[in-house]
């Protein structure tokens, strides 16, 4: 039997910068703390593509494109299934009903445009569908607003199958058949564990540190990749911010600089488990000192967010951040990672 209600968990995601991050992490963050570990060795290393944005390196295939909305598919508490959205022989909506009440969570490609009060017509991407009211006619969902906010709302049955065959129209114009329209289906695997990788995160944070090519590593089975990495984004960072002090759109920064910011969190977040765990001895506060380094992204990304017109002094203040938490993050870092290879 079909319940005619039901809401899937879901947490705050520890990175929200991409929604094939933001989905899968809140999916996680709705079960508890079970796959903190995981998440703690995963997001550790940072790279730019030319002419692309900043971006976590999760694993060898994270940079490919075409397995974006797969970004955690090696994550041990999600069974993942990729299925073009057109195949299912069933009406879209019935179908999704019961994936959800079979505690399957929905990621599906829409056009924004067609939801309720959204400008964003024409524009092609993922929503989360996470809860069913079968007698409203209603879906919970979850994603980013106009504004940028992460949000959940209400969404009735007749616009998710308007959106997302308007989805599919629009795949089929822009030539993205390789890709879109997907549907992604979660489930979440309860009984998973993963012991924290202290070696691994070592070698990440080596990498980080040295500005290493981590894709080498896995160079026998994933394409080597021409990019910045860790540290050498900090440089390319300040480059987009004196690009706005040149007349570039600040919104270019939101992503790159909520990245930067995430990233000096997690490794907060990082140092205080290896503290809490006994891996790394408390008198170092190096968890302490991480927070600072956070406190200092998350300046600089304030700054930006309350610009109308930026000007010459609020740009030299948020290089000066970046600079400051990149030049902070090597000393505490460095000793963080010295003294775990001791």
């Amino acid at each position: 039997m079909v319940a005619a209600t039901r809401s899937l968990p879901l947490g705050p995601p520890l990175v929200q910068s991409y929604l094939f991050h933001a989905y899968p992490l809140a999916i996680l963050a709705g079960h508890g703390e079970a796959s903190l570990p995981w998440i703690l060795s995963t997001f550790v290393q940072l790279y730019h593509r030319p002419h692309g944005e900043l971006k976590f390196y999760i694993h060898p295939w994270s940079p490919a494109d075409h397995l974006r909305q797969t970004a955690l598919f090696q994550c041990p508490w999600l069974d993942i299934q990729h299925v073009d959205q057109r195949l299912p022989d069933t009406p879209l909506v019935p179908f999704l009903e019961r994936c959800i009440n079979r505690g399957l969570y929905a990621q599906i490609d829409i056009d924004y445009g067609c939801l309720p009060g959204d400008p964003r017509l024409g524009w092609l991407h993922e929503i989360l569908l996470f809860g069913v009211d079968r007698h409203a006619h209603l879906f919970e969902a979850l994603t980013y607003a106009p504004d940028g906010t992460f949000h959940t709302f209400r969404l009735d049955g007749d616009t998710v199958e308007i959106a997302a065959a308007a989805a599919a129209r629009l795949a089929h114009t822009h030539a993205l058949e390789d890709e879109r329209p997907r549907l992604l289906l979660y489930r979440y695997i309860d009984k998973a564990h993963v012991a924290f990788d202290v070696p691994a995160v070592c070698d990440q944070l080596w990498d980080y540190l040295e500005a290493a090519d981590s894709s080498v590593r896995h160079r026998t089975t994933a394409p080597v990749i021409d990019a910045l990495w860790g540290v050498a984004t900090c440089p390319w960072l300040e480059s987009e911010v004196i690009a706005v002090g040149a007349g570039r759109p600040p919104e270019r920064l939101d992503i790159p600089l909520r990245v930067w910011w995430e990233h000096k969190r997690l490794m907060a977040m990082r140092f205080a488990y290896l503290e809490q765990e006994g891996f790394l001895d408390p008198a170092l506060k190096a968890s302490n000192s991480a927070l600072e380094i956070a406190r200092i992204a998350w300046q600089a990304r304030l700054i930006t967010l309350r610009w109308r017109e930026p000007d010459a002094q609020s740009i030299r203040s948020v290089v000066a951040l970046i600079r400051e938490s990149a030049a902070r993050e090597l000393d505490v870092a460095g000793t963080v990672v010295t003294t775990l290879a001791a």
